[in-house]
């Protein structure tokens, strides 16, 4: 009995885990469809921490290894990536962060973050309109 106790928490962290990079990965996948309008995007996520490969597996994204072959790319720190890659036209980069987007807002998208466990997303209209991206008007809320 008392191994069962000490095994339990480690099975609920890991359900938890594995459900929220399932969100994760099918937030990111919303959002590279909804920018490039391509049933499978090819996405980049730089963000120093390994998804679930079963949750990256069920996507309709591919998940490129290198930034120059993505269509969208999901990204901590802005600023790194851009320094790192070199971002051709048509490219969209979305930050993983909202204190990261506030100051590369010009260089974003958007944005998909956590806040009070939970996720958030903010569609750049600048960008939008400079990428000429139209999006569905149950997305218009996520636009500022």
């Amino acid at each position: 009995m008392r191994r069962l106790l000490l095994f339990l928490p480690f099975l609920l962290l890991t359900l938890w885990a594995a459900t929220a990079d399932e969100l994760k990965i099918r937030i990111m996948e919303s959002l590279a469809r909804l920018v490039t309008h391509k049933e499978n995007p090819g996405v980049y996520i730089d963000t120093g921490k390994r998804f679930d490969t079963k949750a990256a597996a069920l996507s309709k994204m591919r998940i490129v290894s290198s930034c120059e072959t993505a269509d969208v790319l999901f990204t901590e720190n802005v600023g790194a990536l851009m320094e790192r890659c070199r971002i051709r036209p048509g490219q969209l980069v979305f930050s993983l962060s909202y204190r990261d987007y506030l100051a590369h807002k010009e260089r974003t998208i958007g944005a998909f973050f956590w806040q009070k466990g939970r996720p958030n997303i903010i569609l750049n209209g600048e960008e939008l309109e400079k990428e000429r991206i139209e999006i569905p008007k149950r997305y218009e809320k996520y636009v500022e």
